[in-house]
């Protein structure tokens, strides 16, 4: 790993399971806006040689410290919008592929935020390509 990398980056990096079916270590991060002073932040990690369809895990981050991965599964064409995160939201686009990558079957905009002492997400969840999200948390009441 990078020792410009983060700690606490690492250390979540390690704790992601090896991708099923293959021995890809996964690597990075490829993208994100980690913060050890934001409320909530996150890294977007792939496997090493990754290609634009590669499997794409979310890391979350609270004030710094590894808060678990905001993705069940690893899945490809996951990005964050960086305009819409904030202090304590970290904002996700899932593209579900059409019959290419090229093609775009749907796009689907989530949210994590960190409220009341846990991650909580809202938005248009994937379950049909990504199955359901992470169990241990809550989606956020509407309004």
């Amino acid at each position: 790993q990078d020792a410009e990398v983060p700690a606490e980056v690492r250390l979540g990096i390690s704790m992601l399971a090896p991708y099923k079916g293959f021995d890809w270590k996964w690597s990075g991060p490829d993208d994100g806006n980690y913060d050890a002073a934001s409320t909530l932040s996150a890294v977007l990690v792939t496997v090493e040689f990754a290609t634009v369809s590669s499997p794409v895990h979310l890391l979350l981050f609270h004030e710094g410290k590894y808060a678990g991965q905001g993705t069940p599964e690893a899945g490809a064409f996951v990005s964050l919008r960086h305009d819409d995160c904030s202090d304590d939201t970290v904002a996700v686009r899932f593209k579900i592929p059409g019959t290419s990558n090229v093609d775009t079957k749907s796009l689907h905009d989530v949210d994590f935020r960190w409220k009341d002492g846990s991650v909580q997400w809202s938005g248009d969840w994937p379950t049909d390509e990504l199955g359901p999200p992470m169990s241990g948390w809550p989606k956020a009441p509407e309004g």
